[in-house]
């Protein structure tokens, strides 16, 4: 029951980082009906992922280190850390912003930059509480998978945030500008 819990939870994550490099390098530049489904590609590939993850579900669960008191320890901390981070983004967004409804909306409505809360601290705290799962889940459990997961998806996010932050300087001009220079990508400052 575990082991398909976290396949699920793998195939979900799996696709996010590519379809969010996708979304600001692709469909945001795209028109009418083809930025309309786009919502529907990350359908697609997470049916995708969840086929190619359940059809080699024994390269995830195969590789094991042993695991002891002091790493699962760390990792009910990372877990506590995710969820308190998931808390505190989703009171300053809401669930509506989660979804990439601000990114695929028409461009005149006007958004505001959200700076407080959790926003003081990170421009990007939801990418965080990702890597951070995938760290619980390796070092819980002692899947070697989730430590080269975490790898992955702190690659991908990174690289999506800066395709995200070209696309917030064009919306918000020199109010992200000077937001960028104040707060870290994700918490912490390094020069």
């Amino acid at each position: 029951m575990l082991e398909t819990l976290l396949l699920i939870l793998v195939a979900f994550a799996l696709p996010i980082p590519l379809w969010l490099i996708l979304l600001h390098l692709i469909l945001l530049q795209a028109k009418g009906i083809f930025r309309k489904i786009s919502y529907f590609s990350l359908g697609l590939l997470w049916i995708i992922s969840l086929i190619i993850i359940f059809n080699n579900k024994e390269l995830i669960f195969d590789l094991k280190f042993k695991t002891n008191i002091i790493l699962q320890i760390l990792s009910i901390i990372f877990l506590i850390l995710a969820l308190l981070i998931d808390y505190f983004t989703v009171k300053a967004l809401g669930y509506k912003k989660l979804s990439c409804y601000t990114e695929l909306k028409n461009k005149q409505d006007k958004d505001q930059l959200i700076t407080k809360g959790i926003y003081k601290y990170a421009r990007h705290p939801r990418y965080i509480e990702y890597i951070l799962l995938s760290l619980f889940f390796a070092l819980f459990f002692g899947y070697k998978f989730f430590i080269y997961f975490t790898i992955y998806i702190f690659i991908g996010f990174y690289i999506a945030t800066i395709f995200e932050e070209k696309e917030l300087i064009k919306r918000f001009g020199n109010s992200y500008i000077e937001y960028k220079k104040k707060v870290p990508r994700f918490f912490i400052k390094l020069k």
